[in-house]
């Protein structure tokens, strides 16, 4: 996948409303890149340990007819979602969530993958944390969550950004986005009183053959970087806001940047999420 444009665009479905909105995502990015969509839905068997053979055999018949059941839903749920006639690959796996979503990306050759997000913190965080989280830490390629549907009209891409290589990709890919897709960018840094001075050059990051393609805005704000990220994407009417999600190694496993993670699970607008893994 290049800034430019994504060829393939996977979107995992579990057949819910927040689902539905991001399909319609998907299909919005595949009309503005000339790229296809593939609507996929995971379907994960668990063997009790302690069944026996027979029981064993009798759960993989209602597995294989589950399976071809969930194949039918899913291509009523994308008819329904987006009206007969869409041009949508649709894919059916077994295995649990987020590695077989990882090996579709691999199978298909995707370059995005749009999934919805409920978006919860606290206990109930789990529902992003146990797939949309561990895609976005995982994935090879670029995450686009949602939780709403898409405006009507889409104008403006905010990325927010600093002084740092991944901030250079983030702008990078806003401008392409903005560029083929909305017609406008804003660039929000959020200068930390007791860190690096504001960037002074920010839309010089951004190349001239996209700068005279799309209008291109800066904006510095101060305090809080998670916070401030949210309202400008509010103040802006941002219908889409491109940030860095940095991941750190953490015991055994990993964990995205608290600030990545509060805009994913906060921000008005669905979130394009472009990772990098820093030293632990």
């Amino acid at each position: 996948m290049t800034p430019t444009g994504f060829n393939v665009i996977l979107c995992p479905v579990d057949f819910s409303p927040i689902a539905a909105n991001a399909l319609r995502h998907a299909v919005r990015f595949a009309a503005c890149f000339g790229g296809r969509v593939v609507a996929a839905h995971v379907v994960w068997f668990h063997v009790p340990p302690y069944f026996t053979e027979s029981r064993i055999e009798e759960f993989r018949q209602q597995a294989r007819a589950s399976f071809s059941e969930a194949r039918a839903a899913l291509g009523s749920f994308v008819e329904a979602t987006l009206g007969d006639g869409a041009d949508v690959e649709l894919a059916v796996v077994e295995g649990s969530p987020t590695p077989a979503i990882l090996k579709l990306v691999a199978d298909h050759g995707a370059d995005l993958i749009v999934m919805g997000t409920h978006g919860r913190t606290g206990i109930n965080r789990w529902m992003l944390g146990s797939v949309a989280e561990r895609v976005i830490r995982e994935s090879p390629v670029p995450v686009l969550t949602a939780r709403s549907a898409p405006a009507a009209e889409f104008h403006r891409v905010l990325a927010a950004v600093n002084d740092t290589e991944l901030s250079r990709r983030v702008l990078a890919q806003a401008a392409a986005l903005a560029s083929h897709c909305a017609g406008s960018l804003s660039v929000v840094n959020v200068h930390d009183p007791h860190g690096d001075a504001p960037i002074a050059d920010l839309c010089q990051w951004v190349p001239k053959s996209i700068r005279s393609g799309c209008s291109v805005e800066q904006v510095v704000r101060y305090g809080d970087a998670a916070g401030e990220i949210i309202s400008a994407a509010a103040e802006t009417a941002a219908g889409l806001l491109v940030i860095g999600a940095t991941e750190r190694g953490f015991f055994q496993g990993s964990v995205l940047s608290r600030t990545a993670l509060r805009v994913i699970r906060q921000s008005p607008c669905p979130v394009f999420s472009i990772r990098a893994v820093l030293p632990g």
